[in-house]
């Protein structure tokens, strides 16, 4: 199993990334993390990464303003299928929506797994 070392981060909410990257620095302290604010940024930093700069983990908020998450996993899974050489990233969804059925949705466009969206404590 290998060790996850760079991951992608990518939420609208700034209190949610922040969140989530202070909470997987705890995890893994020598963690590399980059963030997106949306759908379209997180499949460009993607798609810039190369080599050893790959990202080894995406996280992604369900809905962004102009690309969504499951928009994203679909591009992004688009293109792995195209060039074998990218292989395959792992790609867990998260949301405040919990339901049954929509977290099958979530999975059925391609993510790897689901988590409810850490929320920052008031």
């Amino acid at each position: 199993r290998e060790r996850v070392r760079k991951c992608l981060v990518v939420d609208d909410v700034d209190s949610i990334r922040k969140l989530l990257s202070a909470r997987l620095r705890r995890i893994v302290p020598d963690l590399t993390i980059e963030t997106g604010e949306n759908g379209l940024e997180g499949l460009n930093k993607w798609k810039a990464a190369k080599g050893d700069q790959r990202f080894d983990l995406i996280i992604t908020d369900v809905v962004m303003p102009l690309m969504s998450g499951p928009e994203m996993v679909a591009r992004l899974r688009e293109a792995e299928s195209k060039e074998i050489a990218l292989g395959h990233t792992p790609v867990v969804g998260m949301s405040a929506n919990t339901a049954p059925a929509d977290v099958q949705e979530f999975l059925d466009t391609g993510m790897d797994g689901f988590m409810t969206k850490p929320m920052p404590s008031s």
